[in-house]
């Protein structure tokens, strides 16, 4: 049972998050592999906010799509924010640039990765090797810009 509360508003919601951290979305191992809710014993059924939950369930299904097609991003927003930071002319990052920047940062790497693959794959080859890499650079003028991190393969096919 819930104890009531006398305290200042700014506790009162602190502990409706403490309430909140105390509900647990897992899976079932079943046949069905539904999304179940666990609540621990201090948590009603009427604190659960139905919203959240089915937020979660869309995540678990956006993490079936390629990183493109996600909603949320593949990349961690504070890691992000921390390389861009290392611009002396950037002050100030909002969530918004982050988020434009780890989006393209992602797309870069699925195209580079797709460009490499298909490198490995006029060889014959289902891995990706560093010769695949090198020769998706070279092949690509977009990305000069990788010559001094990513340095051709001599006898490359390019």
């Amino acid at each position: 049972k819930k104890k009531a509360c006398n305290s200042p508003p700014e506790e009162k919601e602190k502990e409706v998050v403490r309430a909140e951290n105390f509900v647990i979305i897992s899976k079932k191992m079943s046949q069905d592999s539904k999304p179940e809710k666990k609540v621990l014993a201090d948590v009603e059924d009427d604190d659960i906010d139905e919203e959240e939950v089915k937020e979660v369930e869309a995540d678990e299904e956006d993490t079936k799509l390629p990183y493109s097609k996600r909603k949320g991003t593949a990349l961690p927003r504070a890691s992000v924010k921390r390389i861009m930071k290392l611009d002396d002319e950037i002050k100030q990052i909002n969530k918004e640039g982050t988020t434009l920047v780890e989006k393209a940062a992602v797309l870069f790497l699925e195209k580079f990765a797709q460009d490499s693959f298909a490198k490995a794959q006029t060889r014959g080859a289902k891995m990706i090797r560093y010769e695949d890499v090198a020769d998706a650079r070279v092949s690509d003028p977009n990305l000069l810009f990788l010559e001094g991190v990513i340095p051709s393969v001599p006898g490359g096919s390019s």
